[in-house]
């Protein structure tokens, strides 16, 4: 955090381990409120619901829920718990399904699911059954999931584009990104589809996605490698946006891949994708207004 009125050092600066309760309720503006309990091992991952984006997160739905997981070495505590604000951070819910530890938790955009992913090699998610606002019952129940990946998975992520909020990816260490997406059942009885699986020549241990499903990578070796599409509307603009024989398509990658390793301090691989999608810019206002730009057409 920023220092504070007259002092010259914020709190975060001069620690040298995390802060003690009493710390916490006199030095800074975060007091504990509540103590969570339930998980037999140390925590590896906690995540509370996102508030709505198409709220613009007016509503008090935000961080109702809490869920949580920790180390673990069998069915009985590869579990995660998710507590209730409305209910006084009662525990409501424990839901099973792995074996070995949870990796990641990850709530998409509208808090319907959840999905984990694990050591087990599989990926897991469950389903919100109940309106967020109010105090009515609330219930999660497992929906799907398998195990697509040869070695742990160790990132999962949900996609921040509206149009397209069911879209997902997982990220493991068999040097691959597998991307999803919630639809009606398909030829295997599946409430899910597999839109593409992207291979990497290192371990991927981190994975997100930007406006638009831009996918940023992770890799064991430190580097970033991004994707990113570039949508047209139109065959005929790509040449406006190649240049000749691709020249201003690669002098945009290389400027941008320079100001983003110097923003992140790593080495960054950029991909630009260029892509034709007729009638895109009808249907993308609210992504343009949610990342801050002016909608003009």
């Amino acid at each position: 955090g920023q220092p504070i009125g007259a002092a010259t050092e914020s709190l975060s600066a001069v620690l040298q381990h995390p802060p003690s309760e009493e710390q916490l309720s006199v030095e800074t503006l975060w007091p504990e409120l509540e103590k969570l309990y339930g998980h037999g091992y140390e925590l590896l991952w906690v995540s509370a619901n996102p508030a709505h984006p198409i709220d613009g997160g007016r509503t008090a739905s935000g961080g109702r829920f809490v869920a949580s997981c920790c180390k673990a070495t069998s069915e009985e505590h590869a579990v995660v718990r998710i507590h209730d604000r409305h209910q006084n951070w009662r525990e409501c819910a424990v839901l099973d399904g792995h074996t070995l530890s949870i990796t990641r938790i990850q709530w998409s955009l509208d808090s319907r699911y959840i999905l984990t992913s694990s050591r087990d090699r599989s990926w897991r998610m469950y389903e919100r059954k109940g309106a967020l606002q109010g105090d009515g019952d609330v219930r999660f129940e497992p929906f799907t999931g398998e195990r697509s990946h040869a070695r742990i998975i160790w990132d999962c992520a949900w996609s921040t584009d509206l149009s397209r909020p069911y879209v997902f990816a997982t990220a493991s260490r068999d040097k691959t990104v597998k991307i999803f997406e919630i639809a009606a059942s398909n030829a295997e009885g599946k409430p899910f589809s597999l839109l593409s699986t992207v291979k990497f020549s290192e371990a991927v241990t981190a994975v997100a996605f930007g406006a638009g499903l831009v996918l940023a990578v992770g890799k064991e070796d430190g580097s970033v490698e991004i994707h990113q599409q570039i949508v047209i509307a139109r065959d005929s603009q790509k040449g406006i946006v190649l240049g000749k024989g691709g020249s201003k398509l690669k002098a945009i990658g290389e400027a941008a891949r320079k100001e983003l390793a110097e923003l992140l301090g790593c080495k960054v691989h950029l991909f630009l994708h260029v892509k034709v999608e007729e009638g895109w810019a009808d249907s993308n206002k609210e992504i343009y207004e949610e990342i801050g730009l002016d909608w003009v057409k």
